[in-house]
């Protein structure tokens, strides 16, 4: 309650009173805006704001006001979850240690998240089959993800990570393989933000990042937060949801098929966040 209360005076008090016909908020993000999700935050009267306002969105980009006008030249919607990181503690004693250290868990092994298959399996089916393509298991590969060029669509469910002791600031996500002694960085089942800034997503209207903290990473008082969120806007993405929290794939599972049963009818991903939240 302190702590609501804490953002709240700090962050939401000051600009309040001039918001007081507004119901409809976008904000670019600068600083500690950039790793809170100001929609839970509770006001003076211990209501949470996504309950007092239509919706509160950031953006980074002027492509995420433009949804409803860009031309989906590629139609491909792809959804990615559940990968096989296979092996274990011995086979790969150094790069999950030091990513994992922060949590807690010495053991540097990424554990099988089962519920994130589940989440792509059912989301997957608001899409034309013909058009969507489903990668889980082994399938769901370091090669299989870069061969993924500006699709409609991409949802990636899976581990997420920051850490400034590896690849200073780089955050990113782990796929099949990611337990294993893979000296080949092409093929070790670790993508990293600086190769997602490097991808073409320049027609891509959404981008779904289900994994812990993928809004997280390095910032300062003066610029946007380099997050792996953001590394899919700096490679043309209009939209990207991700988590700046640590998140539970089973919840995070109802949120997504809420989330998607709004968001196949209206193509606006701030009414559906905004719905599926609710």
């Amino acid at each position: 309650a302190k702590s609501h209360q804490y953002l709240y005076e700090k962050l939401w008090l000051p600009m309040e009173s001039q918001l007081l016909s507004i119901r409809k908020i976008t904000i670019v993000p600068k600083g500690i805006y950039s790793s809170i999700n100001l929609n839970v935050i509770k006001n003076g009267s211990k209501q949470y704001l996504v309950d007092k306002y239509d919706y509160i969105q950031c953006i980074y980009s002027l492509r995420s006001l433009t949804y409803q006008i860009l031309p989906f030249l590629n139609d491909k919607i792809f959804f990615l979850g559940d990968p096989n990181y296979s092996g274990n503690l011995e086979e790969n004693n150094f790069r999950g240690n030091i990513l994992l250290e922060r949590d807690g868990k010495r053991d540097g092994s990424w554990v099988a998240l089962p519920n994130t298959k589940l989440e792509v399996e059912n989301n997957i089916k608001y899409w034309n089959p013909k058009l969507s393509s489903l990668l889980i298991d082994t399938f769901a590969t370091e090669e299989m993800f870069f061969k993924i060029q500006s699709p409609r669509i991409l949802h990636i469910a899976t581990h997420g990570f920051v850490n400034s002791m590896y690849r200073t600031f780089d955050p990113g996500f782990v796929l099949a393989n990611a337990n294993l002694q893979i000296s080949d960085e092409n093929s070790d089942g670790y993508i990293y933000s600086r190769d997602i800034a490097e991808m073409d997503f320049t027609y891509t209207e959404l981008v779904t990042l289900s994994m812990c903290e993928s809004g997280i990473g390095y910032s300062d008082l003066s610029s946007a937060i380099s997050s792996l969120g953001n590394s899919f806007l700096i490679a043309g993405a209009s939209n990207v949801m991700y988590s700046v929290a640590k998140v539970n794939d089973e919840s995070t599972k109802f949120f997504m098929n809420s989330f998607y049963q709004y968001y196949s009818h209206s193509l606006n991903p701030t009414y559906s966040i905004s719905k599926a939240m609710r």
